[in-house]
């Protein structure tokens, strides 16, 4: 259902849908994050970065061993610049830099 009210850009019904789908307890991990990431994208696309942006840092808290989790801190990091939370951004930006540094010093082990 938020899928179709957000194709027809009804973002705010579309959030609604989302936030009652996440809770339902026969959700899979799978199924809660891509609910949960459709919901981050609604409030995006209704113009309330700062409500994507606690979307996003749930799921990190959530799932931090996610293979996605340095896209989700790209895009929270780029919500939080938008929403014009400077102490957010910054904050995520140094885990992000921590995230690439242990990536390249992995990389770097394996050879």
């Amino acid at each position: 259902l938020g899928d179709l009210l957000h194709v027809t850009h009804q973002d705010a019904a579309a959030i609604d849908a989302y936030e009652k789908a996440v809770h339902k307890p026969e959700n899979s991990s799978y199924g809660f994050i891509r609910v949960t990431l459709k919901m981050a994208g609604a409030y995006e696309a209704n113009q309330q970065p700062a409500q994507a942006l606690t979307v996003y840092e749930g799921l990190i808290e959530s799932y931090p061993a996610n293979h996605n989790v340095l896209e989700w801190y790209r895009r929270a990091h780029d919500l939080a610049r938008a929403a014009g939370d400077e102490t957010r951004e910054k904050a995520l930006q140094a885990k992000i830099d921590e995230l690439l540094a242990a990536q390249q010093d992995a990389s770097g082990k394996k050879k």
